[in-house]
C-alpha cells in the first residue's frame, strides 16, 4: 500500500503505539523513519520526536541556538537530557527561554563539577518543573541551580559527589529566600559521608520522601531531615543498599538504627520499607515501628522468604505493645514473599500458609488489616 493510501486513523495508531512506549527514546528510530515516509506522517512523528531530546554537553549550544529559531521545538519540546559536563551559568537562562513548554529536564555531569550560577528570576524562579533529575553533581554548587526553581514536582538527586557544605558566605542571600516546594524528593545516598541533606533542610519542603541506597552511616541524616521536614511529610520510603560490603561495614562499626525523627512527623500516612536482603533489616524495621507516629493508615514492607520469621515475630511485639496507638492504619502490607517461588501454584500455597501465620503472631485488631502478597 502507497503511504499516502494509509488512513490518517491508521498513522495516528501507528505513531501513538511508538510513542506511548514506556521508554520512547528506544523507538526514536521508528519514529524518524516515519517523519521520512511522507508529509501526512511527518508532522505527527516529528512532534513526538521533538518531545523527548538528547543533548550532548558540547553541543548543547548550538541547540539552543537552533531551538530558539524553530517555532516546533519551541512547541513540542518538554523533555530533555543533558549529557556530560556543562558549565551552568553560560546556558540555563538561554535554555529556558528557548524551550517554554519544558516540563523534564535530566543532567548527567560526567566530570561532577558545575560552575556557581543564578538563574534570572524572571525565567526560572517562577517556573515549576515536573521532573528534574540530576546525577554525577558536585553538591557545592548545584544547591544554587535548584534554589533558582519555585516548584518541582519530582526532585531525584543521585551519586551527588563532595561535602554539603552548607554555611558559607556565598549561601546568604539562599538562606534568606523561601524554599521550593517538591512534590516527591528522591535521594540516592550510596556514598554516606557526602549526601546532601543537611543542605536539603533550608533548600526543600516536601510531601513525599524516597532514599534509596542508603547504608546505616545514612541513618541520623535520614531521621535528621525527617524532624525538621515533620511538619509537611505524608510519604516515606527507605529502600537501603544490600550491597554485601557496606552492609558488612556498617555492622563491624557498630552503628545504631535510631529514627527517633519520624516520631513527630504527625501527618505521615504511608510508611515504605524496601528491605529484601538487607543484612539490618530487622533493626530498620524495629527502628520504624519503635516511632512510627499513630496517623499511619498504610505500612507497607517488600522482604524476601528468609526474612519472614523475625519480621513477622517483631511486627507482633511491637504492634502488641501499641494495640491501642495504631487505630487508624487499616493496611499491613507485606509483599515479595512468592517472588522465589517456581511455580504459581507452589506461590499460592506459600502465600496461604504465610498468612495463616500472620493469625498466630498479630494482635487481633491488625489481622484483619494485613494482606500477603508476592
Amino acid at each position: 500500500m502507497k503511504p499516502l493510501a494509509v488512513p490518517q486513523e491508521m498513522v495516528d495508531y501507528i505513531i501513538d503505539t511508538l510513542s506511548l512506549n514506556p521508554t520512547p527514546r528506544e523507538d526514536r528510530h521508528g519514529l524518524a523513519s516515519c517523519s521520512l515516509v511522507c508529509r501526512a506522517w511527518s508532522y505527527r512523528a516529528s512532534r513526538h520526536l521533538l518531545k523527548h531530546v538528547d543533548v550532548l554537553a558540547l553541543r548543547l549550544k548550538r541547540f539552543m541556538t537552533m531551538a530558539s529559531t524553530s517555532a516546533r521545538y519551541r512547541a513540542y519540546t518538554e523533555d530533555i537530557s543533558i549529557l556530560g559536563s556543562i558549565e551552568m551559568s553560560d546556558h540555563w537562562n538561554r535554555l529556558f527561554a528557548a524551550v517554554p513548554r519544558l516540563s523534564s529536564l535530566e543532567i548527567w555531569s560526567n566530570s561532577a563539577e558545575f560552575s556557581y550560577t543564578i538563574l534570572d528570576p524572571t525565567i526560572a524562579r517562577l517556573r515549576s518543573l515536573e521532573k528534574l533529575s540530576v546525577h554525577c553533581a558536585e553538591w557545592r554548587t548545584l544547591q544554587f541551580f535548584l534554589y533558582t526553581f519555585l516548584h518541582v514536582e519530582t526532585l531525584s538527586l543521585r551519586s551527588i559527589a563532595g561535602p554539603c557544605d552548607w554555611v558559607n558566605h556565598r549561601n546568604e542571600h539562599v538562606l534568606r529566600a523561601a524554599p521550593m516546594t517538591v512534590g516527591k524528593l528522591i535521594v540516592e545516598m550510596f556514598s554516606g559521608d557526602n549526601a546532601p541533606f543537611p543542605s536539603l533542610y533550608f533548600l526543600v519542603r516536601t510531601t513525599s520522601l524516597s532514599v534509596t541506597n542508603f547504608d546505616v552511616k545514612n541513618i541520623p541524616a535520614i531521621s535528621d531531615f525527617l524532624h525538621h521536614a515533620r511538619e509537611d511529610i505524608v510519604h516515606v520510603e527507605l529502600a537501603p543498599t544490600h550491597e554485601a560490603r557496606v552492609a558488612r561495614n556498617g555492622a563491624a562499626q557498630g552503628f545504631t538504627v535510631d529514627l527517633s525523627g519520624l516520631a513527630g512527623c504527625d501527618k505521615i500516612i504511608t510508611i515504605a520499607l524496601i528491605v529484601v536482603d538487607v543484612a539490618w533489616a530487622v533493626d530498620l524495621v524495629r527502628a520504624v515501628l519503635s516511632h512510627m507516629p499513630a496517623t499511619i493508615k498504610h505500612l507497607r514492607i517488600t522482604l524476601a522468604r528468609g526474612q519472614w520469621h523475625d519480621i513477622l515475630q517483631l511486627l507482633g511485639t511491637c504492634l502488641g505493645a501499641r494495640r491501642d496507638k495504631y487505630l487508624k492504619l487499616d493496611q499491613l502490607e507485606l509483599t515479595g514473599l512468592g517472588a522465589e517461588a517456581v511455580s504459581e501454584y507452589e506461590a499460592r500455597q506459600l502465600l496461604a500458609d504465610m498468612q495463616s501465620e500472620v493469625e498466630s503472631h498479630l494482635p487481633p485488631r491488625y489481622r484483619a488489616v494485613v494482606t500477603v502478597r508476592r
